[in-house]
């Protein structure tokens, strides 16, 4: 590919022409690529009419090219692309960018979706949403991102592969459903006790849990109210605020909150805030884990593990905490 310092109207259209010479030879031979990636470390600036025309690219590989993935390198610690126009969200997947919650298993919508991601290309079944794409600060995680795809690609029975950013919001842009059924799966089963019917467990949760979004400041819960549900958080960050001190502790990804309330019925013991630009949690209420139990009993016991756990954490954290401050020096 080739790359530009300054980008504007004249030499983006250099850039697409070159693009579709390589993809055009590329299908010519039977060798069309599953994933493009667009190096944009080494430019320092882009028009309007430039960043439009590469925004217009993205459609130009998907919709001619019959791409299933594109990655965009920003280049690392600018912010994103050094334009004004909003490139990096014009680039990135737009599935799922609803701030309305809904289960990805429900719906009109996400049955079509997910006839759509089961389409098949040539000989090959598709990996994610028609128009996947990416946006990555650095060429070393998109490469890394590109490899998982063609090794889940070779070999479907492992694991969707997941952003190399794990959730990390200067990196990782959105996710698509599958990664998100993937990394909710993949956090319940390092969160419950092991089993010969541990994968049976996780697979009834995740069905009976809801997904929800949240952005920046918005509120969850506060302390005191009534506990409806536990919810996983599976991308962004959380703060979890004590009302009377004004301690807070930041819930990191792969975490539940909420279990206590959801096993004893006690009110909310702090207030949970979003503390990221944007959240993704799973989330099960109260009504549908009295279901689960009567269907099968075992899923009480794990989440009765997971509280016990999370509570054992919890007292050895404040009893490290308190004698960090009382011992004498």
């Amino acid at each position: 590919m080739l790359f530009f310092l300054q980008l504007f109207f004249g030499n983006v259209a250099q850039l697409t022409d070159t693009i579709k010479y390589v993809l055009t030879e590329r299908r010519s031979v039977g060798k069309s690529p599953i994933v493009v990636i667009v190096d944009f470390t080494l430019v320092v600036g882009m028009d309007s009419s430039a960043a439009h025309a590469v925004a217009k690219l993205k459609k130009i590989i998907h919709r001619l090219f019959h791409v299933e993935i594109s990655v965009f390198v920003t280049g690392s610690g600018r912010g994103g692309f050094p334009c004004e126009y909003a490139l990096s969200e014009a680039l990135s997947s737009q599935v799922l960018r609803s701030k309305t919650s809904s289960h990805p298993d429900s719906g009109s919508v996400s049955a079509s979706r997910r006839q759509s991601a089961t389409r098949q290309s040539g000989n090959h079944k598709r990996l994610s949403e028609p128009m996947d794409g990416k946006v990555f600060e650095s060429l070393d995680d998109a490469l890394r991102f590109a490899e998982d795809v063609l090794i889940f690609r070779n070999d479907p029975s492992l694991e969707t592969p997941l952003d190399p950013s794990h959730g990390d919001e200067t990196n990782a842009t959105s996710l698509v459903l599958s990664e998100e059924i993937a990394r909710t799966k993949k956090y319940l089963l390092e969160l419950l006790p092991p089993g010969d019917d541990v994968e049976k467990t996780v697979q009834m949760l995740w069905t009976s849990m809801k997904r929800e979004e949240f952005v920046k400041d918005q509120t969850l819960w506060e302390t005191g109210m009534d506990s409806a549900d536990m919810k996983l958080l599976i991308y962004g960050e959380l703060e979890s605020i004590i009302e009377d001190t004004g301690a807070s502790e930041i819930v990191k990804i792969g975490n539940i909150v909420g279990e206590l309330g959801l096993v004893h019925g006690t009110q909310r013991l702090t207030t949970l805030v979003c503390s990221s630009e944007r959240a993704i949690l799973y989330s099960l209420s109260r009504s549908d884990f009295d279901k689960l139990k009567k269907r099968r009993p075992q899923i009480a016991s794990a989440i009765d593990a997971v509280t016990i756990r999370y509570l054992a954490h919890r007292v050895q954290h404040v009893n490290n905490r308190y004698f960090h401050t009382t011992l004498p020096v």
